[in-house]
């Protein structure tokens, strides 16, 4: 009698631990390479949701026409419209918001219509100014146009701003004059307007508010999210893992 209560209760510990293991399988490869880097990135797999075309920002209109190359499609944009994240390129990522940042004295732009004037690494300049520059810099280091999108947005404080989104295989990520890191778009309280089309930049959808940030990384199961919650120490968005559907405001 001893012996069997003895042999159940081994079973049965031993079956959590083989579920906390599989849970902990789940993670190790995603956060495996987050681990062994200097610099870890966010893994949210969430994406702002572009819906109809609008009216491209009239100072978009005249930057493009006085920087073509930079409104046009550019690396491998039909085949790949998300770069492959890893360590090194989001580390990239926060030297160039960083050292923009540092590099532009900020200055508000002359009231009216003609005054929103977007420039290219100016020593002054408002938020349009340091997107457009952060853009610039990261296609001239090869990454793709359909994977760099200006975004224009209204702050809390109804203000209107610019920032460029940079989306990528771990979800998009915002590059912002505010803030001196990088962050995922899930986790920046703006109230998103338009987006840059990501099949041809000079033109710009609506953010569809119904949808505004949408996963796109696969559907896990129920007993998977139960699995993982039983680890502990982790949590979904520690994995690197979400639901499929939308978060609304």
């Amino acid at each position: 009698m001893i012996t069997a209560i003895v042999r159940h209760s081994v079973m049965r510990h031993a079956r959590q631990l083989a579920m906390v293991a599989g849970a902990l399988a789940i993670m190790l490869p995603i956060n495996h390479a987050l681990a062994s880097s200097k610099s870890a990135f966010p893994v949210n797999g969430h994406v702002i949701a572009g819906a109809e075309q609008v009216l491209a920002p009239f100072a978009h209109v005249r930057f493009c026409a006085a920087h073509r190359e930079q409104c046009q499609v550019k690396r491998n944009s039909i085949r790949k419209s998300r770069m492959r994240m890893t360590p090194e390129r989001f580390a990239m990522l926060e030297r160039i918001n960083l050292s923009v940042n540092n590099a532009i004295i900020p200055q508000a732009d002359q009231p009216g219509l003609l005054g929103d004037t977007w420039t290219l690494a100016p020593s002054r300049g408002d938020c349009d100014d340091y997107a457009v520059s952060k853009r610039a810099e990261l296609l001239a280091k090869g990454w793709s146009s359909r994977s760099l999108l200006l975004v224009s947005a209204t702050l809390p404080d109804r203000q209107e701003h610019l920032v460029l989104v940079v989306r990528t295989s771990a979800g998009d990520v915002v590059l912002d004059n505010l803030r001196r890191d990088v962050r995922p778009v899930s986790a920046v309280r703006y109230d998103w307007r338009s987006i840059q089309d990501e099949s041809n930049p000079a033109f710009w959808r609506r953010v569809d508010s119904r949808m505004m940030l949408m996963a796109v990384a696969p559907p896990i199961s129920e007993e998977q999210v139960r699995t993982v919650q039983m680890a502990g120490r982790y949590s979904l968005a520690d994995a690197g893992l979400s639901l499929r559907g939308t978060i609304t405001r």
